[in-house]
């Protein structure tokens, strides 16, 4: 595989840093922002980027809101999104993830195989992952499971 550009978008200074020297071993160009505002700024600015790997909760806004201004990027309707999380709970709420860009979900702390199947295989346009299955629910590392279709009577997790 081709190294890929990537956007980590995560508040935790500690994981953004394992998570761009993990990718970039990987041999993709990364480019972070520690805030909502700024991987907007990089976003807006028309930036050239294969895949988003997004921190749900950030200091200044959710991964949500900031997805929600998805068709102001240049090139947003192709730009896949992984969205990360420790915290399942949001997921009920926010059913429109897939309309929004978010071809995949990963949980906190991150697997690194995990990861860097799921940014491959963005790449080649496969399911991604939702690492909020019954399987990590039953305390194994993350596995990789296709994204459920949007579906109005179930969670974007699969409940």
């Amino acid at each position: 595989m081709l190294g890929k550009r990537l956007l980590v978008i995560e508040d935790d200074i500690d994981s953004l840093h394992a998570v761009s020297e993990l990718l970039r071993a990987a041999g993709h160009e990364v480019l972070t922002a520690e805030t909502g505002r700024e991987g907007l700024r990089i976003l807006h600015a028309g930036t050239s980027l294969d895949l988003v790997l997004l921190d749900f909760w950030l200091p200044d806004m959710t991964g949500h809101a900031l997805l929600a201004t998805r068709t102001r990027w240049p090139g947003a309707l192709s730009l896949p999104v992984l969205l990360v999380t420790g915290d399942d709970a949001w997921v009920d709420e926010h059913r429109d993830l897939r309309q929004l860009g978010v071809v995949g979900l990963l949980r906190k702390p991150l697997d690194a195989e995990q990861l860097l199947l799921a940014v491959e295989r963005s790449a080649a346009a496969e399911p991604i992952v939702n690492a909020m299955s019954e399987a990590s629910a039953a305390s194994e590392p993350s596995r990789a499971t296709p994204l459920p279709e949007r579906d109005h009577d179930t969670a974007v997790a699969g409940g």
